[in-house]
């Protein structure tokens, strides 16, 4: 029985300040495992990555999100599911104490970036 191959992949972003370090594993079965092997500067990647909820629609649905980054006018959220949202959202975190109507500006896949309102 052979043994599975593993390589170690770290991120090599400049403009990043942190540095991820996964290793994946190859098995003969064709299923690959991928471990966190190390987060340098975990403590402002953790800071950083903050869970939230999108709500929308009458009757008012929520979606849950993960939000990836913020600033004072904007959002890159990254949604837990493929479901359609319609273009006008308010997007709320206890954890950055954020309650804010949003105008989505653009999306790539389930990552959404949106435009704070008034």
């Amino acid at each position: 029985m052979q043994t599975p191959r593993s390589m170690l992949i770290t991120s090599d972003d400049p403009a990043s300040k942190y540095r991820i370090s996964v290793v994946v594993r190859e098995h003969l079965s064709n299923s690959v495992e991928v471990f966190l092997a190390k987060i340098e500067n975990f403590d402002l990647f953790r800071s950083r990555l903050k869970t939230g909820q999108v709500y929308f629609g009458e009757p008012e649905e929520r979606r849950a999100c993960v939000i990836w980054s913020r600033n004072l006018r904007e959002a890159l959220i990254e949604l837990n599911s493929d479901v359609p949202i319609p273009n006008k959202l308010r997007l709320i975190s206890a954890a950055l104490a954020l309650n804010k109507s949003c105008e989505v500006i653009s999306r790539e896949g389930r990552q959404i970036r949106l435009r704070f309102g008034a």
